[in-house]
């Protein structure tokens, strides 16, 4: 996935025009400060955008992410003791969090059953009793009423992205998005700079679920995510098991 390796640059400075961070953190930390968690570990926490926010409002912060391009950008801004590589599936510290966020989608990338299973039980050993998992989702079911397979031209500050969404036979509520990137000069003309390939995976209201309930998790809240693409929600979640 070039879009968080060699593009990892881009997808930093077209982002902060995409999503809206400063109300995305209020969000977190409502549901944080309601529950009194101070000591949280996010995962997928990309190029640091809301990571310096945890940090500035005082968290125990600790921010995980599966590729170093993306924690080098993180740690031009903040401590590089506040950020590790790792992969959700397998990642493993010593201390215990109260509540572990996986952010920006992350689990859309976790095409496999088994792959979901373990991220969910991963995070089940390193939270403290009855910490909160927060995250967020894409919802199968809008998505794939009515899937559309046009190309989209986005365009946000100097780059331009041209992409197309192509669902999968092999898999159920995954498909390929194949993405390519420009950068724009003089508001006219326009450079190609890279291309990227992902697969991506949704979730239906029911086997997101299902996959809580088996690990040990109680789902407390769902609430709807505005989104410029993709229509998802968060959920709001407490360790009840082990």
């Amino acid at each position: 996935m070039n879009f968080y390796t060699s593009l990892a640059h881009i997808y930093h400075d077209m982002y902060q025009d995409l999503f809206d961070y400063d109300a995305e953190f209020i969000f977190y930390d409502e549901w944080l400060t309601k529950f009194e968690a101070r000591h949280i570990i996010e995962f997928g926490c990309g190029t640091g955008n809301l990571a310096k926010r945890f940090v500035a409002a005082s968290y125990k912060y600790l921010g995980v992410d599966l590729n170093q391009e993306m924690l080098e950008i993180a740690k031009k801004t903040i401590e590089a003791t506040y950020f590790q590589q790792g992969n959700v599936i397998n990642f493993r510290n010593e201390k215990s969090f109260d509540a572990a966020l996986i952010t920006g989608r992350t689990i859309s990338y976790l095409v496999n059953d088994d792959e979901v299973s373990d991220a969910l039980i991963n995070i089940h050993k390193i939270l403290k009793k009855d910490g909160l998992l927060i995250f967020d989702l894409i919802d199968a079911q809008p998505l794939f009423d009515t899937f559309d397979t046009s190309t989209k031209e986005l365009f946000t500050g100097k780059y331009k992205r041209i992409s197309r969404s192509i669902p999968r036979s092999d898999k159920r509520w995954t498909w390929d998005w194949e993405s390519t990137y420009y950068e724009i000069n003089d508001q006219v003309e326009s450079t190609c700079i890279g291309n990227d390939t992902a697969t991506l995976r949704a979730f239906g209201d029911e086997e997101i679920s299902e996959f809580l309930k088996n690990v040990g998790y109680d789902i407390l809240h769902k609430i709807p995510k505005t989104s410029y693409t993709w229509q998802g929600y968060f959920l709001v979640c407490q360790k009840t098991s082990g």
